[in-house]
């Protein structure tokens, strides 16, 4: 699993799991040993990337700024 470094592979896993519920992420499992999961983002979910994109901009900007003058 490549996850985030500040996110351990139980809490990404978990996050995923929330995610497939309402359709945003979709899982497949594969009968293999060991078994693998793997998540695919669906239409509902890239339906979302332009205004992601626009938290990740502002953050960005904002985050690194806002933690230097602390």
């Amino acid at each position: 699993m490549h996850g985030s470094p500040h996110l351990s592979d139980k809490m990404l896993v978990e996050q995923l799991k929330e995610l497939d519920t309402p359709g945003i992420v979709e899982q497949h499992v594969y009968t293999e040993m060991p078994v693998r999961v793997e998540y695919e983002l669906t239409v509902k979910d890239r339906e979302l990337e332009p205004a992601m994109s626009q938290v990740q901009k502002w953050a960005n900007k904002w985050v690194v700024f806002l933690s230097r003058s602390m």
